[in-house]
């Protein structure tokens, strides 16, 4: 028997592929791509990938956040792989498993981050992230990128990192190192970063998903140069990863990233510690290492950006 739900809020992405295909009659949106305790996905004709979110998460790009009441497992809505997706009459349904309805759905945006900086905003800066590596080191979030930013931190090595923690190091010190240098080798130190780790979303994905995103809000020429150059060559090149890392990466380089990313950088740059320890708690908790490896690549771009800021060019 159908089940039926309503969505809170969904961003620009979804809501324009839910107009779209609403013009129509019982038209078919796409297919199931892969269903998880939380989260549905679905892929359309044109291969691009929407979420289903449980409203417990957060908002983010291409998805919808949904009530789904009592069913905190959607395994047992009885969706099935590669379902037909159908939207027809403000309502999308998938299989005959569930109905979701829009009409009481808010359009969701993150917040505009525009920085522009002084040297007392740089010292708040570097205290803000001194907190962050602080945190990290609390987590004990072990496998993925948090090794590059803690590293040393204490003059001493503070663990033994495995073989993957210090293959991310030495790749995200390359990448760093490139665009330092102008990026004429850029090709090479960021495509052996894509793919690198394990999971749905691979350390790697994440941190260069992070360090675009961070990037993207500075508003200086130098860094919009350096955000353009990573994006030719991923635009370019082969993204050889999971489905739904390729989607984050792609989001990314179109702007888009979700509320967590956005509350954490908005943060990181603020004096307010409470609210700074909040959005780590947040962030921190997604995925496995996932958190981690996004706030990373945040870190490492806010300080490459604001670096070349604050010294008036490299």
């Amino acid at each position: 028997m159908e089940k039926s739900f309503y969505a809170i809020s969904f961003d620009d992405g979804f809501a324009n592929m839910v107009d779209a295909y609403g013009k129509g009659q019982n038209e078919i949106a796409g297919r199931v791509h892969s269903l998880f305790k939380r989260v549905v996905n679905f892929t359309d004709s044109n291969g691009q990938m929407y979420s289903i979110l449980d409203k417990n998460l957060d908002n983010g790009p291409y998805a919808a956040r949904v009530d789904f009441k009592d069913n905190d497992n959607l395994h047992e809505c009885e969706i099935k792989l590669n379902d037909e997706v159908i939207i027809k009459n403000n309502s999308l349904n998938i299989g005959n498993a569930i109905s979701i309805k829009f009409d009481m759905c808010r359009i969701w945006q993150p917040q505009k981050i525009n920085i522009r900086v002084d040297e007392i905003d740089i010292k708040q800066f570097r205290d803000n992230i001194d907190l962050y590596r602080r945190r990290l080191i609390d987590s004990q979030i072990r496998g993925g990128c948090s090794y590059y930013h803690i590293k040393g931190i204490a003059g001493v090595e503070l663990y033994k990192a495995v073989l993957m923690e210090r293959e991310l190091d030495r790749r995200i010190s390359n990448l760093i190192a490139s665009l330092k240098s102008g990026g004429s080798e850029l090709e090479k130190d960021i495509i052996p970063l894509v793919g690198l780790g394990n999971g749905l979303t691979p350390s790697g994905d994440d941190f260069i998903s992070g360090f675009i995103s961070a990037l993207g809000v500075i508003k200086d020429e130098r860094a919009k140069a350096a955000l353009e150059r990573i994006k030719s060559v991923l635009k370019r090149s082969v993204i050889s990863t999971t489905d739904i890392s390729r989607t984050m990466i792609n989001a990314s380089l179109e702007g888009k990233y979700r509320e967590s990313i956005a509350s954490f950088i908005g943060a990181i740059l603020r004096r307010d510690k409470q609210e700074l320890n909040l959005c780590i708690d947040k962030v921190l908790s997604i995925g496995s290492t996932s958190g981690a490896d996004l706030s990373s690549g945040v870190i490492a771009g806010l300080e490459y950006g604001l670096n070349i800021l604050g010294n008036g060019g490299l």
